[in-house]
């Protein structure tokens, strides 16, 4: 839908693309949601306020932290709990979206002999226990709610394990709020138990292919892999912002910005001017 609202892409309009954090999801879920009958006026109040949300998955957005409690833990758990046997949710579990999207929307004989019914049960019963954990793991007032108090990026090197605390620690970048989700194209899926971001896009580049100097590139969480060394987490904060610099590609503008050469030699040459230094 982006791409067809855009005619003429330009170069700025790309990263804004990939890092979009806009869920569709939310608003055919939300839609649904909306058409739910309940009592409860504490459920109601909730569905207005999840209704009056945008539906960004920004990482300081209050609706969406409540929105992926509600269906990335609860919702889904549920419906494949009403709709498999009990020896097959395993298997299943978590659910594939789309498929239960669309259970949620038509509703049919998989949800039993009154698939409506359990639908709408399924769907205020998920609501409410989401609504119940996250009370409890980021406090009653939804102004200080943020989807980034759940969802995390971290970033571990695998040999951290094995370090001492204070390696430990200088080898990990992070935990720091992450937008989005597997459901934006700013791509950041994360795991049910803990919120904590395991899938996306480390790496982004926009590639000018009459100007190639003017291309664009980031990655995460830096360049070098030396805990020790200052480039080792500077890109972090960029990636995380959805921010880029320039990918200088030719000899001189390369040049222009280059801080340091490390020069490789073959063994034989690296021995023969050992030699020839007396060393």
């Amino acid at each position: 839908s982006v791409l067809e609202a855009t005619p003429k892409a330009t170069l700025p309009d790309m990263p804004a693309l990939q890092n979009d954090e806009l869920t569709p999801l939310a608003a055919q879920m939300i839609a649904v949601l909306r058409g739910v009958p309940t009592d409860d006026a504490g459920l109601r109040e909730a569905i207005a306020w999840l209704g009056a949300w945008d539906g960004r998955l920004g990482a300081d957005s209050p609706q969406g932290a409540l929105f992926e409690m509600w269906f990335g833990r609860y919702l889904r758990r549920d419906v494949v709990a009403a709709v498999m046997p009990a020896p097959l949710r395993t298997e299943v579990w978590p659910g594939e979206v789309a498929a239960i999207v669309s259970l949620m929307q038509h509703p049919d004989a998989r949800l039993g002999a009154e698939p409506v019914a359990t639908r709408n049960r399924v769907m205020l019963a998920s609501l409410r226990a989401a609504l119940a954990d996250i009370s409890h793991e980021l406090g009653a007032d939804r102004t200080r709610w943020a989807w980034g108090r759940l969802h995390k990026a971290v970033f571990e090197d695998p040999l951290a394990a094995f370090a001492d605390p204070a390696l430990r620690a200088a080898m990990t970048v992070g935990p720091v709020g992450k937008s989005g989700s597997g459901q934006t194209v700013g791509a950041a899926a994360y795991r049910e138990r803990d919120f904590r971001s395991v899938a996306g896009a480390s790496f982004r580049m926009v590639l000018d292919v009459g100007n190639w100097d003017a291309s664009l590139v980031v990655n995460s969480p830096g360049q070098s892999g030396d805990p020790a060394s200052a480039h080792f987490r500077d890109l972090f904060p960029l990636w995380l912002a959805g921010q880029y610099f320039p990918l200088n590609y030719s000899r001189a503008a390369v040049e222009r910005v280059m801080e340091r050469r490390i020069e490789l030699e073959p063994v034989e040459q690296a021995a023969a001017l050992l030699r020839h230094q007396g060393k």
